[in-house]
């Protein structure tokens, strides 16, 4: 695995740690600060609805400015921030308060690392099989290892394994390549939200959403 490779490798790995600790296990650690069951199913409607709300935009801003990179690192810097205050969360309103901020920034980072990839992949620097299978790797090693150290340890290591995994998402995003060059990217006030408003507006979109 090349240098570029390991380096989008990364990203991909941490964030795919992420994923498989709490795919698993994060509805479980919810309900033990104090969310119902039925609550938690509102959470993760929650965390899509956000998802396809913010991420639309935060790729229409990285189309139109170029700079995915910085994008990538600022989403994975605020998503950790944002999802380190569920140590303070017991109960629904907070923890919907920290899904909502949470899942703004959280959704956006892999597919700004699968851009950057990809045009590593086009510049003959990137093996994307090998790059993506990473994540593969780690998400398994999230899930099974997840349960062998909370089996260890409590149910609150979910917690900090997935601060850990969004961290070490952050620390990677910083770490990869300074690929877009200067002469390719747009001024930032060429971003505009009529193309973003031309699609929520279509026939059908508010039944889709």
């Amino acid at each position: 695995m090349t240098g570029f490779s390991f380096r989008y490798g990364a990203v991909y790995g941490a964030y795919f740690l992420f994923t498989g600790v709490t795919a698993a296990y994060w509805p479980v650690w919810l309900v033990d600060h104090g969310v119902t069951a039925v609550q938690v199913g509102v959470l993760i409607a929650l965390s899509q609805v956000m998802k396809v709300t913010a991420s639309p935009l935060i790729a229409h801003w990285s189309d139109e400015t170029g700079r995915r990179r910085e994008l990538m690192i600022a989403c994975a810097l605020l998503a950790t921030v944002a999802f380190s205050a569920f140590a303070f969360v017991q109960g629904f309103f907070l923890a919907a308060v920290v899904t909502a901020c949470a899942y703004l920034f959280l959704p956006a980072i892999l597919p700004l690392n699968e851009q950057l990839t990809l045009a590593a992949v086009r510049a003959g620097k990137v093996d994307y099989g090998r790059t993506r299978s990473v994540g593969s790797v780690t998400f398994m090693a999230g899930t099974i290892g997840g349960g062998i150290i909370i089996a260890w340890s409590s149910l609150e290591s979910v917690y900090w394994m997935a601060v850990f995994a969004l961290l070490a998402t952050w620390l990677a995003s910083m770490a990869t390549p300074k690929s877009v060059r200067p002469q390719q990217q747009r001024a930032m006030a060429s971003f505009s939200l009529k193309p973003v408003w031309g699609l929520l507006t279509m026939p059908g979109m508010a039944v889709f959403l």
